[in-house]
């Protein structure tokens, strides 16, 4: 049985505990972000999904045969959810037996500080233009 990744074993165990699921309803159920999640899923594509696998060095759940496309639906529309599989639940298991059955909590400390519309403090007014610097004179007898 191959190791799954810990971003992995986050998807399966939402597929495990909630039904077929689209990769945004996987999001918020695991509260990750969509690229970690389409990163342990792999794209829709076949060829892409092999390209990506290669350049991330590990095999994604679709071509483990962890996750599979079921017909699904989300906010009132026909979309492509994922199931787990049978080999998915024999791989989720042996996961959480190697986490002692309990995932840690997702770690959204990135070190980037979240982007911000925000006017910064400046008594409740937007800041204010940066004086423009004077255009440079021509050089004269060139």
């Amino acid at each position: 049985m191959t190791a799954i990744r810990l971003p992995q074993t986050r998807v399966l165990q939402a597929l495990n505990k909630f039904g077929p699921l689209s990769r945004k309803a996987i999001c918020k159920r695991t509260n990750v972000t969509i690229g970690p999640i389409n990163n342990a899923i792999g794209e829709s594509d076949e060829k892409c999904r092999n390209a990506g696998d290669k350049r991330r060095g590990y095999p994604s759940l679709l071509n483990l045969k962890m996750v599979k496309y079921v017909p699904g639906e989300e906010d009132g529309r026909e979309c492509d959810a994922l199931a787990i599989t049978a080999d998915g639940k024999k791989a989720l298991e042996s996961s959480l037996k190697e986490l002692e059955g309990k995932l840690p909590p997702v770690n959204h400390n990135t070190g980037h500080k979240p982007y911000s519309n925000a006017k910064k403090e400046t008594n409740g007014e937007a800041p204010k233009d940066k004086p423009k610097k004077p255009a440079k004179a021509a050089k004269e007898g060139a």
